[in-house]
């Protein structure tokens, strides 16, 4: 089932249902063609949000991919994954990226690289206040 007339760089979607157990893996083939139909994730997901941050603050990022059956998302950090960061440090500066995979694969979003701005204000008395960039540690 579904719409059979789309327009060119428009999403064409399909549905084929099999009452079968085991269940069965539906293959799509266009008539007369040796090609597959790509099924599952349709794009390399993306991500959105702010890429510099101060220290202490939430790092919120959104990972986004246009796929069926639905991806788990996975994120990473510099190669290892990665959780959700409520109080982000300098030392959580670093290359991000996220990987979306359901039934058919998986595929991976562009990096992006995420600052960690470190501001600390030295009171030396109560009217002089001296802001020092760079964490102290």
């Amino acid at each position: 089932t579904g719409n059979t007339s789309v327009k060119e760089g428009e999403a064409l979607t399909l549905t084929c249902s099999a009452d079968s157990h085991p269940p069965s893996l539906i293959t799509w083939m266009k008539l007369h063609s040796e090609e597959y139909l790509q099924n599952g994730t349709e794009t390399m997901p993306t991500i959105t949000g702010n890429a510099s941050v101060k220290e202490g603050e939430a790092l919120t990022l959104t990972c986004s991919a246009d796929s069926h059956p639905p991806s788990l998302i996975t994120w990473m950090k510099n190669g290892t994954e990665t959780w959700k960061i409520n109080s982000i440090t300098a030392s959580e500066s670093g290359t991000y990226h996220c990987v979306a995979t359901n039934n058919y694969g998986s595929q991976q979003s562009d990096a992006i690289h995420i600052e960690v701005k470190c501001e600390n204000v030295l009171h030396l008395f109560n009217f002089i206040s001296v802001t020092i960039f760079g964490c102290l540690l």
